[in-house]
């Protein structure tokens, strides 16, 4: 996943909203969004792992690469990363717990823990790890944040995103699919000669009583977006009626 823009209190509908473009090789085998216990997340068929998901409790996690660090081979997939976290009950908790990960055992990379209280990004350049809380408002990671000037993907999602005043997806859907200026500076990212690119989307909103997912399995535009909010919202529901103690 290399492009996760956070709505954290910006919405009063949904306390948490995220849109997110996954960005990989095109040739990539994966499997779109399904439940597996507590969690519902796509798959990475490769190595199994995940780069965002969303658990019972409410916790989302998503997850980037780092750019302009060789990938080393040999390391634990960055897929395994969101399966940690999202064994918390909290994104506080999973905050904590990331931080306790040996940054060495992984290629660099950007986690968000995220819930209807707190929001943090956990990050690693490969010798330490890194954490910054984000406060309410939006907020736009992707491979190239943290590392001085902000990247023009995040400045063209900034922009297109400034006269949205409401959680609104199909605003989302054209900015996730927005294909300008092109190459790795627009929010789709298209790179033929390199057969990588955007390859899935997501657009979530998180609230007490609703759930919401649409979803892209393929390559995103405004029109291939699919509502998964049923099934997000009856893990939730499934979870709460669980915990109910019988009187």
């Amino acid at each position: 996943m290399c492009t996760v823009i956070v709505f954290h209190r910006r919405f009063d509908e949904f306390p948490l909203a995220v849109a997110a473009n996954r960005d990989e090789l095109l040739s990539r085998p994966s499997q779109g969004w399904t439940v597996s216990g507590s969690v519902f997340a796509p798959r990475d068929l490769v190595h199994g792992g995940t780069w965002i998901g969303v658990n019972a409790k409410g916790l989302l996690v998503a997850l980037t690469n780092r750019a302009g660090a060789s990938r080393d081979p040999t390391k634990r997939s960055r897929g395994e990363i969101p399966d940690i976290a999202l064994a918390s009950g909290s994104a506080a908790e999973a905050g904590q717990l990331l931080l306790e990960l040996q940054p060495a055992d992984f290629n660099p990379f950007h986690a968000i823990v995220a819930d209807q209280r707190t929001a943090r990004v956990v990050w690693s350049d490969g010798r330490s790890l890194h954490s910054l809380i984000l406060g309410p408002g939006v907020h736009v990671i992707t491979e190239s944040s943290f590392q001085g000037a902000p990247p023009p993907r995040a400045h063209r999602i900034e922009r297109l995103l400034r006269s949205l005043q409401r959680f609104d997806p199909d605003v989302l859907t054209h900015v996730l699919s927005d294909r300008h200026p092109g190459g790795m500076d627009s929010p789709f990212v298209d790179l033929e000669e390199f057969a990588y690119g955007t390859r899935s989307s997501a657009i979530l909103g998180l609230a007490e009583d609703r759930s919401l997912l649409w979803e892209s399995a393929t390559r995103p535009t405004p029109n291939s977006f699919v509502d998964r909010s049923a099934e997000l919202h009856a893990i939730r529901v499934t979870s709460e009626t669980s915990l109910r103690v019988p009187s």
